[in-house]
């Protein structure tokens, strides 16, 4: 029996339905009031019009590299780092827009899936470089720069957003005391 394809299978399964879960509450509760002011929106746009225009440079750059005989990573792996790169510009621009959690969420019903969703991430590649090491063949392989990539992505999101929250807490009680 190939336990790796039967734990990928179940990860896949237990991510599908924590996600349905999720997607459900959200509708419950988004049912209630709108998600989004005007204001994040605009945000939101201006961060989606920035994810994708790093995208498109990074594509380009890989092309450019690809071209020049560059090896040390294989263009799928490389096209998937760049999607989580903009993921990350648009999370980040977000974050510093007020525009990353909506209206009626708290931060925190996104935080600790975001935690949760990293470590598993880095504690998966931590398993995968014990059995295969970092660079098997020479070159990184999809597992460890997918946990790599996702994990780091997840656990700066939160970092931000930490920072953020922070910021803004500090800035409403020096407001509070003016």
């Amino acid at each position: 029996m190939d336990y790796f394809a039967l734990g990928l299978g179940v990860g896949v399964l237990a991510g599908l339905l924590v996600y349905g879960a999720r997607l459900l509450a959200l509708r419950r509760r988004a049912a209630a009031c709108c998600r989004y002011d005007e204001r994040q929106q605009a945000a939101r746009g201006r961060a989606f019009r920035a994810a994708f225009l790093t995208h498109l440079i990074y594509a380009a750059l890989v092309t450019v590299l690809t071209a020049g005989g560059a090896s040390w990573l294989d263009v799928p792996e490389a096209l998937f780092l760049g999607v989580v790169i903009a993921v990350g510009v648009f999370a980040q621009v977000c974050i510093w827009n007020d525009a990353y959690f909506e209206l009626s969420e708290k931060p925190r019903a996104t935080i600790l899936p975001l935690v949760l969703l990293g470590v598993l991430q880095l504690l998966n590649v931590w398993r995968h470089v014990a059995e295969d090491g970092w660079l098997p063949g020479g070159r990184i392989d999809f597992i460890t720069l997918m946990g790599l990539s996702v994990g780091a992505l997840m656990l700066l999101t939160v970092v931000t957003a930490l920072i953020k929250l922070s910021a803004d807490r500090r800035r409403e009680a020096r407001d509070e005391e003016s």
